[in-house]
């Protein structure tokens, strides 16, 4: 017999071991999908978060039965107490959570679960991992999709949190250091009020700068533990060293800048003193989840681990092969026979070498759509990627989104009749260039008005595909559940060293590259190779009508200069769409001389820079493949507009 209950808000919830656990009335904990689904709870009231920092009670004029089996479950990050920022989103979200997400700074569990005799769902929020309820109320059924398509960004947080934990305790919670080890560490410092406490972690905190996140001060308490206790392994492979600090990114950060000189064998640096003097441009990173600087430096003296003209020579080899690489270029044998190679792998692993896929769409049953305004904000279960973009030349100033929907043959059928300015694309080029992109000498040097000349040029479209290959239509003979995992591992970033593990996204390493490689051979999917963004680096976006021999021209003079860039033509017009990263010092005069040659030669050409960048390739194909399938219920999509509430 299934087991009744009635909350008054919701019922208890534990997270724990990766898995979010519902507390049942009887004490009994249950993992969240196995919920008999008849089981009800009742709410006579709702909790909302004040802009003062209150969390307020609010009656609702009628009870509610709200399903206990969540229909999500997603981590993100969530912004606690006194809140003065306004949602970008539009329409805006029930009392207003979403701009909390937006600007979270500590870790939440967002839950949807169903009400019962209504359109609506019912959201709980509670904080991670004390379990207690933050916010509890109504939304929107496009709000709850917003909490399906999980940003790459989010897919990272639910991963090895538990190892996170693990490895931080292990640090942290030690013994305390005594003074001389203390007076090592500081040396040429003083802390005139450091006393030692009972733990490793809590002592080391008082050395860190106080305007430091707490997650920040964390993972840098546990890189000085290390060092007191000389735990780094100069002898074995650094990619294996590393690799035990993956959940921990700004920790994992900064042993490799240490260890590349304890390889080097060079004067070590003095933590401390670097630590006291980061310079402020670096601190707005500090201040957020060390999950955003993800497997990059989270300040700026990090990139003295060098080895960028490594990472660049690594791009272009396995461009030029175009083979399927098992690992890092650089194998655990190869480097343990030489310090120089010990130090490319190291770079290579530290600067992110990553393979990175396209897939051919059409190919699978799919298409690809774009749509450039304001309207449909909200996230969705269809959505690849945002971009955010301002035009630098309007005095206006307003932002602009370009959508970029992936959807089967009557999905579109229904949109467009909604929605007939979609676009749909026609053929698609994407050229990597990372002599451009990490030799900023080299980026900040590059012509501006030789790339304002291409306006005046013509590029003929054989020229275009013969130079940059766009991706040849194909039909795939069938797709299976590894391949859809594969693509999803693909569309988003994957590090070359992942490769070297016996499994990748629960799929043994041969599968995976068995599949990836059958992909490949059926132009089902084309393969990119690059390595982390930079801070300096800045993307340009160009939105053109125009002849295709002066829109190759322009894609052309963009290809040539800019770090990474693609083409979106699109189907039936003269639309094209070019993307493209410069450094950020060229940017604004960039899209202003476009703008202003266009004007002049009569072209409808707008440049404008990127402002934010939004991707939900992480699980795109998997959340859309259903019983063999693509699903095509677009309706949460259209239901942004708020018609019929």
């Amino acid at each position: 017999m299934s087991e009744l209950i009635w909350y008054d808000y919701s019922p208890k919830y534990r997270w724990y071991n990766d898995k979010l656990f519902i507390i049942m009335k009887s004490g009994n904990e249950i993992p969240h999908n196995e919920i008999d689904p008849s089981i009800h709870f009742r709410v006579s009231s709702e909790i909302l978060a004040h802009p003062s920092g209150a969390i307020l009670e609010r009656d609702l004029p009628d009870d509610l039965l709200v399903q206990v089996r969540p229909i999500s479950v997603k981590i993100a990050l969530y912004k606690q107490g006194k809140f003065e920022h306004k949602e970008t989103i539009y329409p805006p979200s029930s009392g207003n959570w979403y701009a909390r997400v937006e600007v979270g700074n500590q870790r939440a569990i967002l839950i949807s679960q169903r009400i019962q005799n209504s359109r609506k769902l019912w959201l709980t929020i509670i904080d991670y991992p004390s379990g207690k309820i933050l916010e509890s109320h109504t939304i929107f059924p496009y709000e709850a999709e917003a909490l399906t398509p999980l940003s790459d960004l989010e897919m990272l947080l639910e991963s090895d949190d538990e190892k996170r934990n693990n490895i931080l305790s292990e640090l942290l919670e030690q013994p305390p250091p005594t003074w001389p080890e203390l007076y090592e560490l500081c040396r040429g410092m003083e802390f005139p009020d450091l006393i030692i406490t009972d733990t490793m972690g809590s002592t080391l905190e008082q050395l860190l700068p106080r305007w430091w996140s707490a997650l920040v001060r964390e993972e840098a308490s546990a890189f000085l533990a290390i060092l007191l206790r000389k735990r780094i392994d100069t002898d074995s492979d650094p990619i294996g060293f590393l690799g035990k600090f993956l959940p921990t990114p700004t920790l994992r950060s900064l042993l490799a800048l240490h260890l590349k000189h304890l390889i080097l064998e060079t004067t070590p640096i003095n933590w401390l003193q670097l630590f006291a003097r980061v310079p402020d441009a670096y601190l707005s990173e500090m201040t957020a989840s060390p999950f955003s600087i993800y497997g990059r430096p989270f300040l700026g003296a990090i990139y003295d681990i060098g080895g960028l003209d490594v990472l660049i020579k690594y791009i272009l080899k396995l461009t030029r092969t175009n083979e399927i690489p098992r690992g890092l270029p650089i194998t655990r044998e190869q480097a343990m026979s030489s310090p120089q190679l010990k130090m490319e792998r190291l770079y290579l692993n530290h600067w992110g070498l990553n393979i990175h896929g396209r897939v051919n769409t059409e190919s699978i049953g799919l298409s690809r759509y774009y749509y450039i305004g304001k309207a449909h904000q909200w996230p969705h279960r269809h959505l690849a990627y945002v971009t955010v973009f301002n035009n630098p030349s309007s005095s206006q100033h307003r932002e602009t989104l370009l959508h970029e929907l992936v959807l089967p043959a009557r999905a579109a059928d229904i949109i467009l009749q909604k929605r007939p300015n979609l676009m749909q694309l026609d053929w698609y080029v994407r050229h990597v260039n990372p002599k451009n992109a990490y030799n900023l000498s080299s980026a900040k040097s590059i012509s501006i008005p030789r790339i304002v000349e291409t306006l005046q040029k013509h590029v003929s479209p054989r020229y275009f595909r013969k130079r940059f290959k766009p991706l040849k239509s194909s039909q795939c003979s069938s797709l299976t559940d590894n391949d859809i995992r594969v693509m999803d591992a693909l569309s988003s970033t994957l590090w070359l060293s992942d490769l070297e593990h016996p499994t990748i996204v629960g799929i043994p390493i041969d599968d995976f590259i068995g599949s990836l490689q059958n992909l490949k051979d059926q132009n089902v999917i084309a393969t990119f190779y690059w390595g982390i963004h930079i801070p300096d680096l800045q993307g340009i976006i160009i939105i053109a009508n125009a002849p295709e021999q002066t829109l190759l021209s322009v894609a052309n003079g963009i290809f040539l200069n800019s770090g990474a860039s693609s083409l979106l033509k699109i189907k039936d017009s003269n639309i094209g769409i070019i993307q493209g990263i410069f450094h950020k010092s060229l940017i604004s005069q960039l899209c202003a001389s476009l703008n202003e040659m266009a004007y002049e030669l009569n072209i409808d050409l707008t440049a404008s820079t990127v402002v934010t960048y939004h991707s939900y390739r992480s699980n795109l194909f998997s959340r859309l493949w259903k019983n063999g399938g693509w699903d095509d219920n677009v309706s949460n999509f259209l239901s942004q507009a708020r018609m019929n509430w």
